[in-house]
């Protein structure tokens, strides 16, 4: 399991497990497809993708069906920064990253999203992730969701800083103190609608200083919270 090529997820796993019997109920099928990574030099070659990749139904049958990006991107930069749709995949680059560098000064993670992502995953991640990417890329996918990916690295590198920010005026408010390596991890859905942003383009700026001073950059556009052609907007913007 890697991300050379798209692949289709059928088992009751990872977000495919959003309305798992209901849509087998339904449709007689429940499938997602995870797209493939691709390095590109703009995020102005971002593209959306056509395949259904989140589905619910809720109490009422209703169906919510949501499209997402069409590769798991990695930008062309001074420093790594990779954007994908579901948040869970931050999981894979940092822990990949980490082990690449043989990283063992401190770690310090900032999570910028108006969601914790802190539950905790049924099963405990195993230390032999950090040597093999196929099990990593198999703890991720089958065992993660966009709101448990956190804990699981804090499980492999305990001592690591959490930073949250979860509100615009906590960004306003908010200094680096650049210590060791550092993590930026963005959720679009931040810049959300509904969370009423009385700054956007302050806060924005303020992403952009962020980013200038990290490690590794991993952004998340949030198909399910998100409209992904205004997190397209948001992408163009940070990095103009």
């Amino acid at each position: 399991m890697n991300y050379l090529s798209p692949f289709i997820l059928k088992s009751n796993h990872w977000n495919n497990a959003l309305s798992f019997d209901a849509r087998i109920e339904k449709f007689w099928d429940a499938k997602i497809t995870i797209p493939s990574l691709k390095k590109i030099s703009s995020t102005q070659e971002i593209q959306l993708w056509h395949e259904i990749v989140l589905e619910e139904i809720n109490d009422s049958w209703k169906i919510f069906q949501s499209i997402w990006l069409q590769n798991i991107y990695e930008l062309d930069h001074d420093i790594p920064i990779y954007i994908f749709d579901n948040h869970n995949h931050a999981l894979y680059f940092w822990i990949n990253h980490i082990s690449s560098l043989n990283i063992t000064s401190q770690i310090t993670l900032l999570h910028i999203d108006q969601h914790s992502d802190m539950n905790v995953p049924w099963n405990v991640i195993s230390k032999n992730v950090i040597t093999d990417p196929t099990e990593l890329r198999k703890y991720v996918n089958l065992e993660c969701q966009i709101s448990n990916f956190i804990v699981p690295f804090t499980q492999l590198f305990p001592s690591t800083n959490i930073q949250r920010i979860k509100s615009e005026s906590e960004l306003l408010s908010y200094t680096l103190e650049k210590n060791g390596f550092t993590i930026i991890d963005i959720d679009l859905d931040f810049w959300a609608p509904e969370m009423s942003s009385e700054y956007k383009t302050t806060t924005i700026n303020l992403v952009k200083n962020l980013v200038n001073k990290a490690d590794i950059v991993t952004i998340a556009s949030s198909p399910l919270f998100l409209e992904q052609e205004y997190a397209l907007e948001l992408l163009n913007i940070i990095f103009e």
